[in-house]
């Protein structure tokens, strides 16, 4: 508190204990001492306060004056929560009056007003914080952090003592780490402001890091945060099946399992489970994306054949770092099929994949012109078979049919 504002506080409580004494009975006077001879006294009062006090102590209060025997006397103790008014009688010009632990418990200024008669004194106590006590509590973010000898989190701590008061400046919190491995760490971080605060580095060794703290005797709870693999190091990827050349039939339907290598950072840390893993599909339709995340650290997705024969890349993004390229070919699926045109209609089937048995039901069936390859009638198989009507003037001649990249002849065109 201020000196302008402790003394405008000081004035306020002057102007409230003056209203009391206009209001006051004159029954509410004790002792031998004429009610005329206290009213009328406005001589010297003398308050003896100790300077500072433990929050939760009740402190003597020693009033000193040469008032009539008898007169009472009265002390408020204004404090930032409420005011207290105790009240006793002089005695050989001596009172004392004990100011209740109640009063003392919130750390601060407090204005010491006695009353005698007409005549009033003020004095300064304050209240300091005690020590500190159980739980002293480490507030730690962020919860993650990079096992990259770089990345740093904040242990912070807000010591107080038995009311809830902030432990004085300058105090000692002992912060206690527990790094991956074992590994201890000891750490002193003095109070300002009611706060002490720390930068915690992470190292290079994954796992989680617990803290702990102390402010004397007094202790409290562990928390914790994790150091994790952050980018990862070079990495390939892998066909996990292994498959044959013959498996790899562009047929637009099969399913074709990718996995990365073991994830792990350039300090041997694997990556945790959930990173985000975008698989990259380049090929003659174009270029594709399939979201995955790490397991077990690893990435695992499955990777349509195309539709068309040919080489696809596949890569794979991870924390902004890119694999080697895996490249794969597919050979044509097909292994017979037939077109035949009547009139206006061209059959198609049946249409046999290089593996056995009918294509894919729903595979796309195109009539395109030779030359322009414009595109002018499509269907799609069932059971190896379908029946395209061509549209009204198209050309019935010179027409190419395809099927999963292949052409087939048409017959009767």
């Amino acid at each position: 508190m201020t000196g302008r504002r402790f003394a405008v506080l000081a004035g306020l409580v002057l102007l409230c204990v003056l209203a009391l004494s206009i209001v006051r009975s004159p029954d509410g006077d004790a002792g031998p001492a004429s009610r005329n001879d206290v009213a009328a006294f406005s001589g010297l009062i003398q308050v003896d306060a100790p300077g500072s006090v433990d929050a939760g102590d009740a402190p003597d209060i020693k009033i000193t004056s040469p008032a009539p025997e008898g007169s009472l006397v009265e002390l408020y103790v204004v404090g930032a929560v409420d005011t207290q008014r105790l009240v006793t009688t002089l005695r050989n010009q001596t009172a004392t009056l004990r100011v209740p632990a109640t009063a003392t418990e919130h750390a601060g200024e407090l204005l010491l007003v006695a009353r005698i008669g007409d005549a009033m004194a003020t004095t300064q106590m304050r209240s300091e914080a005690s020590t500190a006590t159980d739980p002293v509590v480490p507030l730690v973010g962020p919860r993650t952090v990079i096992a990259d000898d770089q990345d740093i989190t904040m242990v912070v701590l807000l010591p107080a003592d038995e009311f809830g008061n902030p432990v004085a400046d300058d105090t000692d919190v002992v912060v206690s780490l527990i790094r991956p491995g074992g590994r201890e760490q000891r750490v002193t971080v003095p109070v300002d402001g009611g706060v002490a605060a720390s930068l915690v580095q992470a190292d290079t060794v994954a796992g989680r890091v617990l803290v702990s703290a102390e402010v004397n005797e007094a202790g409290g709870p562990s928390h914790s945060f994790d150091q994790v693999a952050g980018q990862p190091d070079a990495f390939s990827l892998s066909a996990s099946t292994n498959p044959q050349p013959r498996d790899l039939v562009a047929d637009g339907f099969s399913l074709h399992p990718i996995e990365t290598a073991e994830l792990t950072d350039v300090f041997g840390n694997v990556l945790p489970d959930g990173v985000a893993v975008e698989f990259v599909v380049d090929g003659a339709e174009g270029r594709s994306l399939v979201s995955s995340t790490v397991q077990a650290g690893r990435s695992r997705t499955l990777i349509a054949a195309p539709a068309v024969p040919g080489e696809i890349t596949v890569t794979a993004r991870v924390s902004g770092r890119e694999s080697t390229p895996l490249v794969l070919g597919f050979v044509s699926s097909l292994a017979s099929g037939r077109a035949e045109l009547v009139a206006d209609t061209v059959r198609v089937g049946p249409v046999l994949g290089l593996l056995g048995g009918y294509v894919t039901d729903g595979t796309m069936v195109t009539v395109a012109t030779q030359g322009s390859g414009e595109i002018i009638a499509s269907g799609s198989l069932l059971a190896g078979e379908t029946t395209i009507l061509l549209p009204l003037g198209a050309p019935t001649t010179n027409l190419v049919i395809r099927v999963l990249g292949a052409e087939l002849v048409v017959e009767g065109s």
